[in-house]
C-alpha cells in the first residue's frame, strides 16, 4: 500500500526544473557544510575564509540552531522526532486508506499534504534531521558535543541515543524507499530523475 501511495505521489509531481535545481543546490550546501566544520579548519590553507564559509554553511542544517545547552537541544530533538513521527503516521494512514475504492476523493487534502511535503523531506530535511538524530553519538571526553553542560554516558544520554538511532533508521528507510521508487532505470527526457547513460 505504501508503494502505491508513493507511486501515486511521484507520478503526480509537477516539479519544474528550476525548483529541482534549487532543492538539489540546497542539499549540496548541506553536505558541503560538513567539510567546513571547525575540526577541519587545519586542513584548509586559508583559515579565515574557511571560518566564514563554515559560519555561512552551518545555517543549511538544523543542529547548529540548537547548540548551547541540553534543554535547547532536547526541544529541537523532540520537535524533529515529532515532525517525522506525524509524517510517517500520515503516510501509513493514507496508504491504508488508499486501498478503499473511494479514497482518492475523500483524502485529497491528505494526498496534497504528502505531495507538497515530499520534496521537503527528501531534499531539505533528510541531512539535517539525520545528523540531529545521530548527534548523541558525538561525545568528546565524556561531554556531549552539542551541549557542553551535559555529561555523556548516563541514563538520559542512553535514552536520547536509543531514540535518536531509532528515528535515524526510520528516516533513512523512509527516504531510501522514496528514492528507490522515484528512480527510473530507463531514460525519459520528460523526467529529470530518470537514468542517463
Amino acid at each position: 500500500a505504501c508503494y502505491r501511495l508513493f507511486t501515486f505521489i511521484i507520478l503526480n509531481q509537477q516539479n519544474s526544473l528550476i525548483l529541482q535545481i534549487i532543492l538539489t543546490l540546497f542539499q549540496t550546501l548541506q553536505v558541503v557544510s560538513f567539510a567546513f566544520e571547525s575540526k577541519y579548519f587545519k586542513f584548509w590553507k586559508n583559515e579565515t575564509l574557511t571560518k566564514h564559509l563554515s559560519h555561512f554553511l552551518k545555517y543549511s542544517r538544523i543542529a547548529p540552531f540548537f547548540l548551547g545547552n541540553f534543554k535547547l537541544y532536547i526541544i529541537g530533538f523532540i520537535l524533529s522526532a515529532c515532525i517525522l513521527f506525524i509524517y510517517i503516521v500520515i503516510v501509513i494512514y493514507a496508504s491504508i486508506a488508499l486501498t478503499s475504492p473511494h479514497s482518492k476523493r475523500k483524502l485529497s487534502f491528505l494526498f496534497s499534504l504528502i505531495n507538497s511535503t515530499y520534496n521537503v523531506f527528501l531534499y531539505l530535511l533528510f541531512t539535517p534531521m539525520f545528523c540531529f538524530f545521530i548527534s548523541p553519538l558525538n561525545c568528546i571526553d565524556g561531554v556531549f558535543a552539542f551541549a557542553r553542560d551535559f555529561q555523556c554516558y548516563n541514563t538520559t544520554h542512553y535514552v536520547v541515543l536509543v531514540i535518536g538511532i531509532l528515528f535515524a533508521l526510520c528516516l533513512f528507510v523512509f527516504v531510501f524507499i522514496c528514492y528507490s521508487i522515484g528512480y527510473e532505470q530507463i531514460y525519459n527526457k520528460y523526467n529529470i530523475s530518470s537514468k542517463q547513460s
